[in-house]
């Protein structure tokens, strides 16, 4: 497995946690196609889901932020669009040949997830546990 799902990586907020170990699947399941040499169509295919889920994603963790005031949600933010932007441009430059998927692409998106959760999104953990996670996001 490329990216280990382990305890290390819950932050409490069960929707976060499902959504972050869905990222991990496509994360290694984009990985898996990379590894086994699969034709551009299926690389593809797989950045495709992994551009859609992370988007999905980073705007229900900033819904949570706006909904719990969340004082850093500025800089959260602010990072979640640099990676989209490096995710469509890496999609754009290797719809045109001008890029490809390598080992270096895949440690950079795996050394990001779990860099992401354990600092930026850590960070909303701390803050939630104090105030409590607001309502809806309980699960």
């Amino acid at each position: 497995m490329f990216v280990q799902w382990n305890r290390t990586l819950h932050i409490g907020i069960p929707k976060v946690d499902q959504e972050h170990q869905h990222l991990v699947a496509i994360v290694n399941a984009f990985h898996d196609v990379h590894r086994r040499g699969a034709g551009r169509e299926k690389v593809f295919t797989a950045l495709n889901l992994l551009m859609k889920y992370v988007e999905i994603h980073f705007q229900h963790e900033e819904a949570l932020m706006e909904a719990g005031h969340y004082p850093a949600l500025e800089d959260h933010r602010k990072e979640h669009e640099d990676l989209t932007r490096q995710i469509f441009d890496l999609y754009a430059r290797c719809k045109r040949g001008q890029a490809q998927i390598t080992d270096e692409t895949m440690e950079f998106l795996k050394h990001w997830l779990v860099d992401h959760i354990l600092g930026m999104d850590r960070e909303i953990q701390r803050y939630f546990s104090c105030r409590g996670i607001p309502k809806g996001w309980e699960m």
